[in-house]
């Protein structure tokens, strides 16, 4: 779902155009208005998949 190219091998240091980064915003600010993530998604999460940078998309749990 988060990749641009499903056929590929889900790696932890994948480049920021492997994303699909709409689908990656989409997802990260619902579950932020939820209150079940911290931070909103990064400011480069809603741009090209190429200027997206997953390393500083943090994606920790909100504490209750």
């Amino acid at each position: 779902m988060f990749l641009s190219d499903p056929s590929g091998e889900p790696s932890a240091e994948l480049p920021g155009d492997a994303y699909n980064p709409s689908t990656v915003f989409k997802l990260k600010q619902n579950l932020w208005h939820a209150g079940l993530v911290r931070e909103k998604a990064h400011m480069s999460a809603g741009a090209s998949g190429g200027s997206y940078r997953p390393m500083d998309d943090l994606w920790a749990l909100e504490r209750t």
